[in-house]
C-alpha cells in the first residue's frame, strides 16, 4: 500500500510540474541573491543547499518512475526516454562535479614555479598549542552575511574544554582604528606585494601571517618575523633579515639583521618584492569594522572560552582568499584561528616563463592573452612548456589549467584550475544524448512532433488569403536654418573624404564615413543634421570649431535639463555648456552623480552623464582629436594617431594637412575642388603606405560605406511593424467578414516579406564580412539575428498557417525596433578574448534561433487570445478552427524553440568550460537560460493534467512565458552582474511601454477567459 502510493505520487505529471516550478524559483530569487549580497551568498543558501540537493534527487526519481509508468522502453517511445536518460546523467554529472571534483586557482608571477593551487572551497582551521603539544581541527564550512552564522564548536584539549563560536561576521570588511581611553595600542600596516595592496590591523601582543611573511607586535620574540616593538613608549622595527628602507627625501638606505630601527613617519621598508610602511599607531585604541569595498574579504569574530576566561579574535578571509591565521593568547594557551581556501598539492610544478599580452593595433584593448607556462614532473621525469591562452586548455593528469585574467603590470597571471574528469564527461554524455533524443524526436513517426504535424493537415490548409499593400516611407528633412558665414562643403567632396580611413579606441580601422554615422548618432541620435551629411557634419567641424560651438547639436530630454539650457528643439549648443565664471558648467553634476555609483544614480543624473558624454565627444571632434587619420609607421603597435599627436613626419603631415583645409576653404568658396581633391589623394596615399600592414582593401571599405548609408536593418523595422500590423489586422478581419477576403493579397505579402528577408540576409552578411565575426556578438547584433529568425520561423509555417506569417513579420519589426533604441549601441566592434573562438558562432546561432522560435509562440499565443476575444457563436466554428491550428503550430514552434534553446544552453556550458574551467556556474545569464527551458517544458507538460489541458490556458501561457526569454536576453544584460558582461549595457529604467503592453496582455487574457466562460464554448483541449 505505501510503496503503491509512493509509485503513484512520484510518478505523476503534477509532482513534475511541482518540482520543476520551485526548481525554477528557487533559481531565479538566487540569480538575485547574487545580484546584491555576491556568489558565496547564493551558493550557501541555494545551490548548495540540502533542499536543492533533494530536489535534483526528486527529480531523478521522477523521471525513472514516469519513464516505467509511460512504458517507455519500447522503440515508439525510445527518443522521448532517451533525452530524460540525458537529463538524469546530467544530474549525476552535476552531483560528481558538487561532492567529489573541485576547482580553485593558481596565480603565478614570471619566472615563479609553484606546486599548490587555491581551491575555491572554504574551511575553518582551528589549531590550539601548548608548547609540548598540539590540537588541530578542519571544518569545511562557509559562512555568510544572510545566514544565521549559528557556529559553536567545543574542543576538549588537554584536560580543558574550550567553546568557539562565532559572535558575528561583517562581508567585505574594512577595519579601521578609533581612539579609546581604555583601548590597547594598535598599529595599521599597508603591505604590497608587488600585485596586491592592503591595509591590516596588529594588535599588541599579536602575530599573524600573511603571504607566508610573519608580522609580530610586541609578542615574544619571533624570530622569523618582522617585528613592531615599543621601547618607552617609542615605535621601533626589526627583521631577521636585513631591511632596504626609503625616507620622504627618498633615499634608500639599509637596516641590518636583528637591529632596532626607529620609525619615522613616511618611511617604506622593503623584503624583497614586499613594501611595507605604517599608516598609523594609536598608543590606547581600538577597532571599529564595517562592512566597506567589495574586494575586501568578510571579518569574522569568534569568542573563545575557557576556564570562564574569554578573548575575541577578528579572523579575515572568504573564498577565494588564503587562509590568514590569527593567533590569540588564552590560559597559557596560544590559539590560532584562520578562514579561507585551503591549498591544494599538485604531483607536478609549473611554472609561468613569460606572460604575453596581445593588443588590437593602435588600442590599449586586448586581444588575447597568453601564459607560457614549463610544466615540470619529477615523478615522471617529464618536462614541457605549454602556452595557455582563452578557448586553449593546459590538461594533465586530471587538472585542467585555463587563463582566468592577469596582474595589472602584466608579470603575472590568473589560472583557473579543475579536476572534474568524470564530472565533466558524464556531463558531455548527458549532453549528446539530449541532442541525439530531441533530433530523433522529430523524425520519429510516433512523436509529439510528428502528431502536431498530422493535426494540423487534418484541419485543413484553409482558404488563401493575400493583401495588396502599398507601404510609403516618410523621408523627414530638416530646414537649412544654417549661419551664413559656415563652410559646408560639397557632398560629393565630403563623401569622398569618408573613404578615409581611422582607428577607433579599441583599435579597430573603419572608414571615417562610419566615425561620422556613429559620431552624429551619439550626438542626437540621426543619421543627418539640418540637410547635412554626417561627413559634412564632420569636415565643418574641422574647418569652422569656432561657429559649430554655437550651433545647437547636442540632444538632451530631460525637463530638468531642457529648463536649465537653451535648446531648440531639445537640442543645444556647446557654447551653453561653458561659462565665463565657473568653466564648465556640469563638472559639479557629473562628479555627484558618479559619485553615487551605477544602480543608485535617479533618470536625472544618468542623463547627466550621457549629456557629458556627448559634450566630451564633441569637444574631442572640435579639437581634432577625433579624426585619427594618420598612421605611425614606427609603431610597433600599428597606433595611428590625429594631427594633435603626429609623431612621425609631422612637419610633412602637418603641412599636407593644412594645406588641406586651406585648399577646401578655397574650394567651398569658387566651387572648383580639383585642389582639395589632389590633396585627399595625397592623404589616401599617405594612409596606404605608412599603414599597409593594417589597411583594409577597396572592397571592405566600399562594403562598410554602403552598409552605412543603407540603413537596412533600421528601414526593415518600418517595413516589418507596418507589414506585420496591417496583415495581423486584414486576417482578423476576414475571419470575421469572409467577404473581405482577395486572392491576390497573400502572394503579394509573401512575395514583399520573402524580398525582405533576403535583403536582411544579405544585411547581416554584408555586417559578418565587415566585422570578421559572426554578426551575433553583442546586444544589436543577436537582436538583428533574433528578427532574422524569428522571420525565418514565420517563412517555415507559412503555408500552415497565415497568421504565423503576419505574427512573426510584426514580431521582427518590434525586435529591429528594439534593436534600434538609443540605449543600443550598433557599432561594430573587435571582439573581447573570450568571443574570439568558434564556439561563439555555434553557441548563440542556435540559442538564439531558440529565441526566434519562442517569439513566434508567443505571437500566435497572442492572436489566438484576440480570436478567443472576439469570438461569437455565429463565428464559434470557424474561429475555434483557426484557434486549433493556430495552437498546433504554436506547440510545433515551442517545442522546437525549447529544443533549440536547451541544446544552445549546453553547447554554452561547453564552451564556457573550454573558456572559463566550468561548464555550469550558476552565472546569471545561463541561470536564466536554465528557467527558461524549465518554464516551456512545464508549458509542454500541463497536456497531461486534464484540468489544465486547454487551448486557451496553453496559449496564454505562451504568451507570457515569453517574459523568462526577455528576462534572459535583456534583464540579465542590464540588471545582472555575471561572466556575461560583454554583451550588456549601463543599467536602464524599465520603459513605460513595457508596463503598458504588460496591462493590455493582462486585460486582453481576462477578457479572452471571460467571454470563453460566459459563451460555455467548446473547451478544447490539446489532443
Amino acid at each position: 500500500m505505501n510503496q503503491s502510493y509512493f509509485f503513484k505520487i512520484f510518478s505523476s505529471f503534477v509532482t513534475t510540474i511541482v518540482l520543476l516550478f520551485f526548481y525554477a524559483v528557487f533559481a531565479a530569487i538566487a540569480t538575485f541573491v547574487e545580484n546584491d549580497f555576491g556568489t558565496p551568498v547564493a551558493r550557501a543558501l541555494i545551490y548548495n543547499a540540502w533542499y536543492f540537493n533533494i530536489l535534483h534527487f526528486l527529480l531523478i526519481i521522477n523521471m525513472v518512475l514516469i519513464a516505467i509508468r509511460k512504458k517507455m522502453f519500447n522503440s515508439a517511445k525510445f527518443s522521448i526516454l532517451l533525452f530524460h536518460f540525458a537529463f538524469i546523467l546530467i544530474i549525476i554529472g552535476a552531483a560528481i562535479t558538487r561532492f567529489i571534483s573541485f576547482e580553485g586557482n593558481l596565480h603565478l608571477r614570471e619566472n615563479e614555479s609553484k606546486t599548490k593551487i587555491l581551491n575555491f572551497k572554504t574551511r575553518l582551521l582551528i589549531e590550539i598549542n601548548n608548547d609540548s603539544i598540539m590540537k588541530r581541527i578542519s571544518i569545511a564550512t562557509q559562512f555568510n552575511q544572510l545566514n544565521n552564522n549559528n557556529f559553536k564548536e567545543e574542543i576538549s584539549f588537554d584536560n580543558q574544554q574550550f567553546d568557539i563560536t562565532l559572535h558575528d561576521f561583517i562581508p567585505k570588511a574594512t577595519e579601521t582604528l578609533v581612539s579609546e581611553t581604555m583601548g590597547n595600542p594598535l598599529l595599521m600596516v599597508q603591505y604590497e606585494n608587488g600585485v596586491n595592496q592592503k591595509d591590516f590591523v596588529i594588535k599588541f601582543g599579536e602575530t599573524i601571517l600573511l603571504d607566508e611573511q610573519k608580522f609580530s607586535f610586541n609578542a615574544y620574540p619571533v624570530h622569523d618575523a618582522f617585528q613592531f616593538v615599543i621601547i618607552n613608549d617609542s615605535l621601533y622595527i626589526t627583521n631577521h633579515l636585513p631591511i632596504t628602507y626609503t625616507n620622504n627625501s627618498g633615499k634608500f638606505n639599509q637596516i641590518e639583521a636583528f637591529t632596532l630601527h626607529p620609525t619615522h613617519e613616511g618611511e617604506i621598508y622593503t623584503l624583497e618584492n614586499q613594501r611595507i610602511s605604517i599608516k598609523r599607531y594609536i598608543s590606547k585604541a581600538t577597532t571599529n569594522i564595517s562592512s566597506g569595498k567589495s574586494t575586501n574579504p568578510a571579518a569574522l569574530i569568534f569568542e573563545i572560552e575557557n576556564q570562564q576566561n574569554t578573548k575575541k579574535i577578528i579572523v579575515y578571509g572568504d573564498a577565494g582568499y588564503t587562509s590568514t591565521p590569527k593567533q590569540v593568547k588564552l590560559n597559557n594557551y596560544d590559539i590560532t584561528i584562520s578562514y579561507g581556501s585551503p591549498e591544494v598539492e599538485m604531483p607536478f610544478s609549473l611554472k609561468l616563463n613569460d606572460f604575453v599580452m596581445k593588443r588590437y593595433p593602435g588600442s590599449s584593448s586586448p586581444s588575447a592573452y597568453e601564459s607560457h607556462v614549463l610544466l615540470i614532473d619529477s615523478a615522471e621525469n617529464y618536462q614541457k612548456e605549454y602556452n595557455i591562452y582563452m578557448n586553449n586548455v593546459l590538461e594533465y593528469k586530471g587538472f585542467r589549467f585555463f587563463q582566468t585574467s592577469f596582474d595589472n603590470d602584466e608579470l603575472g597571471t590568473v589560472l583557473t584550475v579543475t579536476h572534474d574528469f568524470y564530472g565533466t564527461y558524464t556531463t558531455y554524455l548527458g549532453y549528446f544524448l539530449l541532442t541525439l533524443g530531441m533530433f530523433w524526436s522529430l523524425f520519429n513517426k510516433k512523436s509529439r512532433f510528428r502528431h502536431l504535424f498530422r493535426q494540423i493537415n487534418a484541419i485543413g490548409k484553409g482558404k488563401t488569403i493575400l493583401l495588396l499593400l502599398l507601404l510609403s516611407f516618410g523621408l523627414k528633412s530638416y530646414a537649412q536654418n544654417l549661419p551664413a558665414n559656415l563652410q559646408v562643403v560639397d557632398k560629393n567632396h565630403a563623401a569622398q573624404f569618408g573613404r578615409l580611413l581611422m582607428q577607433d579606441n579599441g583599435g579597430r580601422i573603419k572608414p571615417v564615413n562610419t566615425l561620422s554615422h556613429e559620431f552624429l548618432r551619439k550626438l542626437n541620435g540621426r543619421s543627418t543634421y539640418k540637410g547635412l551629411i554626417p561627413e559634412q557634419v564632420m569636415m565643418g567641424l574641422m574647418l569652422n570649431p569656432e561657429i559649430w560651438a554655437t550651433m545647437p547639436i547636442i540632444k538632451i530630454k530631460h525637463p530638468e535639463l531642457l529648463k536649465r539650457f537653451k535648446n531648440e528643439n531639445q537640442l543645444v549648443p556647446i557654447s551653453e555648456m561653458f561659462s565665463m565664471q565657473h568653466g564648465y558648467v556640469l563638472t559639479k553634476d557629473v562628479d555627484e552623480a558618479y559619485a553615487k555609483g551605477a544602480g543608485k544614480q535617479n533618470q536625472l543624473e544618468k542623463d547627466i552623464i550621457k549629456l557629458d558624454e556627448r559634450v566630451n565627444v564633441l569637444y574631442a571632434a572640435l579639437n581634432g582629436d577625433l579624426l585619427t587619420i594618420f598612421p605611425d609607421s614606427l609603431s610597433e603597435n600599428h597606433q595611428w594617431h590625429s594631427i594633435n599627436d603626429v609623431v612621425t613626419d609631422s612637419a610633412q603631415m602637418k603641412k599636407l594637412f593644412s594645406d588641406y583645409n586651406n585648399a577646401l576653404s578655397e574650394a567651398i568658396k569658387t566651387g572648383n575642388y580639383e585642389t582639395a581633391n589632389l590633396l585627399l589623394t595625397d592623404i589616401l596615399h599617405y594612409q596606404k603606405q605608412k599603414g599597409k600592414a593594417i589597411y583594409l582593401s577597396d572592397s571592405k571599405i566600399k562594403a562598410e560605406m554602403f552598409y552605412n548609408e543603407s540603413s537596412i536593418f533600421r528601414h526593415l523595422f518600418e517595413l516589418y511593424f507596418i507589414l506585420g500590423i496591417a496583415y495581423l489586422a486584414y486576417l482578423i478581419g476576414i475571419t470575421m467578414w469572409a467577404q473581405l477576403n482577395f486572392p491576390l493579397v497573400h502572394k503579394t505579402v509573401v512575395s514583399i516579406v520573402i524580398m525582405a528577408f533576403a535583403l536582411q540576409t544579405f544585411g547581416l552578411a554584408l555586417r559578418w564580412y565587415i566585422a570578421g565575426h559572426a554578426p551575433w556578438s553583442n546586444g544589436y547584433e543577436s537582436m538583428i539575428y533574433i528578427a532574422w529568425v524569428s522571420l525565418l520561423s514565420g517563412l517555415l509555417f507559412s503555408k500552415q498557417s497565415k497568421f504565423a506569417l503576419a505574427g512573426t513579420t510584426f514580431l521582427a519589426g518590434v525586435v529591429l525596433l528594439i534593436a534600434h533604441l538609443s540605449w543600443i549601441d550598433p557599432e561594430i566592434t573587435n571582439l573581447v578574448p573570450v568571443l574570439n573562438s568558434y564556439w561563439l558562432t555555434i553557441h548563440v546561432a542556435v540559442i538564439i534561433a531558440g529565441y526566434g522560435f519562442l517569439g513566434l509562440a508567443a505571437m500566435l499565443g497572442l492572436i489566438n487570445l484576440i480570436l478567443y476575444s472576439i469570438n461569437k457563436p455565429e463565428l464559434a466554428e470557424k474561429i475555434n478552427t483557426q484557434i486549433k491550428q493556430l495552437s498546433y503550430i504554436n506547440e510545433l514552434a515551442l517545442i522546437l524553440g525549447l529544443y533549440l534553446l536547451t541544446i544552445g544552453t549546453f553547447l554554452g556550458g561547453v564552451w564556457a568550460n573550454e573558456s572559463w574551467g566550468r561548464y555550469w556556474g550558476w552565472d546569471p545569464k545561463e541561470t536564466w537560460a536554465l528557467i527558461s527551458m524549465l518554464i516551456y517544458t512545464i508549458v509542454l507538460h500541463l497536456r497531461f493534467l486534464p484540468k489544465l489541458n486547454s487551448l486557451l490556458i496553453f496559449n496564454f501561457l505562451s504568451l507570457i512565458s515569453f517574459a523568462s526569454v526577455i528576462m534572459t536576453y535583456f534583464g540579465v544584460n542590464y540588471y545582472l552582474a555575471g561572466l556575461h558582461s560583454y554583451a550588456s549595457g549601463d543599467p536602464v529604467p524599465i520603459p513605460a511601454s513595457v508596463i503598458y503592453i504588460s496591462v493590455a496582455i493582462l486585460v486582453l487574457s481576462a477578457t479572452a477567459f471571460y467571454k470563453n466562460k460566459r459563451q460555455n464554448y467548446e473547451q478544447m483541449s490539446r489532443e
